[in-house]
């Protein structure tokens, strides 16, 4: 079974267009892209919304395309504590080009069932890919990524 490994702390605020990495037991890269860094779930402010990537590089400096297809989960709200507690770990900022980024976001309020913009604007159907719409912190962060990592 997979877990994912402590890289090095970083305090620096993860910003649009930084790629990073996460390492799993495996010796495996994997990567992300932070896609805004203003994000709004509910009352909580400048979250960012990630996608993270199922290609994986046997170098955290061999970054795989990374492409919407390859998405291992649709995208997520975190906030920094996975860099803070050295789970991710920035390894550049490229900027975005529009054929990476989804057009409109889509996220589903849990108990409302309700669909939510990444800045909690209320919208009027559902749009694929359907994210969660919470804020997700280091813990619950690994856990959804072993989680779709244990499934493929």
């Amino acid at each position: 079974m997979l877990s994912i490994q402590k890289l090095k702390p970083i305090r620096k605020l993860p910003k649009t267009g930084d790629i990073f990495c996460y390492k799993t037991s495996d010796g495996l890269f994997r990567f992300g892209k932070v896609v805004k860094d203003d994000a709004v779930v509910g009352p909580f402010r400048n979250s960012l919304l990630i996608y993270l990537y199922s290609t994986p590089s046997k170098n955290k400096d061999l970054i795989p395309p990374l492409s919407k297809k390859e998405l291992l989960f649709a995208p997520i709200f975190v906030d920094a504590s996975m860099w803070r507690k050295g789970f991710f770990q920035q390894v550049k900022n490229e900027p975005l080009a529009q054929k990476e980024v989804f057009l409109k976001h889509c996220f589903q309020h849990r108990l409302s069932k309700k669909f939510f913009d990444e800045y909690s604007k209320e919208l009027p159907r559902r749009i694929e890919p359907v994210g969660d719409f919470a804020l997700h912190f280091d813990q619950s962060m690994c856990n959804q990524i072993l989680s779709a990592l244990n499934r493929t």
